[in-house]
């Protein structure tokens, strides 16, 4: 073999596995689930329930997580086009569904100023969207937010980063909620 075809060999290797890299990363993300008739279900009514947390991840006592969090989702769901409440009751009979929030991964670093390790606030969560009529599951999926674990960044503002990473966690997390077709 001559040295020309070894180096041609290994930059048609090198192509062809960049090009499956970046085909599979810009995949558009699909829900873990969504019945096929949710348009039919006329969505538009949200009852926001109280977010719940795996015993593991439990937040910091002096930070009210779940109600930044609630925060949070009701006005990216309103930015959807769904009308949300904030409730402790499920099955409010003018709603049209109950949407649950599980935030099963919570890391919020105790250092801020530190460099080493670089300071992270990382938050993982699933929801899903249930009927209030007879409690069948419309919708579920995945999210993540993080801030910082880069580098050697510091984290200046410890609150807008944790809003920053809930917001971004809103964000990936009701991606595949499909959009309030009245709005």
């Amino acid at each position: 073999m001559t040295p020309g075809f070894n180096t041609a060999k290994r930059f048609m290797q090198l192509t062809l596995s960049l090009t499956l890299l970046f085909s599979c990363a810009f995949a558009p993300k699909t829900p873990l689930l969504l019945t096929q008739d949710f348009k039919e279900q006329n969505i538009s009514r949200l009852v926001l329930m109280p977010v719940l947390f795996d015993r593991q991840y439990e937040p910091p006592i002096h930070i009210d997580l779940a109600s930044e969090l609630r925060t949070q989702a009701k006005t990216t769901l309103e930015k959807k086009g769904y009308e949300v409440i904030l409730s402790e009751e499920k099955a409010l009979s003018a709603y049209d569904a109950e949407l649950t929030i599980l935030v099963d991964f919570l890391f919020i670093s105790d250092t801020y100023g530190d460099r080493h390790p670089a300071p992270v606030i990382d938050f993982e969560a699933e929801a899903w969207l249930e009927t209030s009529r007879n409690g069948r599951e419309l919708w579920r999926d995945r999210g993540v937010g993080k801030v910082g674990g880069e580098g050697r960044s510091r984290i200046s503002y410890p609150d807008l980063a944790r809003r920053m990473a809930l917001d971004q966690l809103c964000d990936s997390l009701f991606q595949t909620l499909p959009t309030n077709p009245e709005n």
